[in-house]
């Protein structure tokens, strides 16, 4: 005998189909379809009152793995990780900012959260418009530079199908405890077992912190040099 799946089987379903989706897709897929793979193509230090800021240029967000991820109800991620180096290429200071990529399938607009301000946008390409220049961001109190000296600012990216905050949510709502299960018998307990394995492949090596995906520096610079950030 079966039973009706709840509304948190189905999105655990929903879930379920988007990890799988994303598991085998081919890693080369953005490439064959024409489109350049994510990166970071510059870096521009700024002032902006007592900080150091920084506007950094992309190419290729958020590129197909998190397209696809946020279209099947996940909340993906681009985790940038900001680095002050002096001249003599030792990391002095820096900043870690994290993107929320979101999806809402009922509205069908985009949103990205920052740093608890959340923007929304109509369809992929003004997200990709959003994504190709960001601004304004924060690297460093300008009061850790020593005027004279030289320094560079270092960007790196993460790219996250499933961001790191969501995990819990997604095991929760895939493994969840048995509720809605498709069968009486051992079903449920084989689909969340076969799952769990899945989750765990998809998040290899999430204690440690792997190398960024894409890497860019900023010229040098001095602090007296840096012009004010473009409104």
């Amino acid at each position: 005998m079966r039973r009706a799946w709840s509304r948190r089987s189905r999105c655990g379903a929903l879930v379920a189909a988007g990890l799988v989706a994303l598991a085998c897709s081919p890693p080369r897929e953005c490439a064959a379809a024409g489109q350049e793979p994510p990166r970071i193509v510059g870096v521009m230090p700024a002032r902006r009152g007592d900080l150091l800021v920084c506007e950094v240029r992309t190419v290729g967000l958020p590129g197909e793995k998190l397209s696809l991820s946020m279209q099947s109800g996940l909340v993906s991620s681009v985790e940038l990780f900001l680095d002050l180096l002096d001249g003599e290429q030792r990391v002095c200071a820096g900043n870690h900012i994290s993107f929320q990529l979101a999806f809402d399938l009922w509205e069908e607009v985009f949103a990205v959260e920052e740093g608890g301000r959340r923007r929304r946008f109509p369809d992929l390409e003004a997200l990709q418009a959003y994504l190709a220049r960001l601004r304004d961001l924060p690297v460093a109190p300008l009061s850790s530079l020593q005027a004279g000296e030289r320094f560079e600012v270092r960007v790196g990216f993460l790219l996250h199908p499933v961001a790191p905050e969501e995990r819990e949510r997604v095991a929760d709502l895939i493994v969840g405890d048995g509720e809605g299960s498709v069968a009486e018998s051992g079903g449920s307990q084989e689909v969340s077992i076969s799952l769990g394995r899945l989750i765990r492949l998809f998040y290899r090596g999430e204690h440690e912190r792997p190398r960024v995906q894409s890497e860019a520096g900023s010229a040098w610079f001095r602090p007296e040099e840096l012009e004010d950030a473009t409104p």
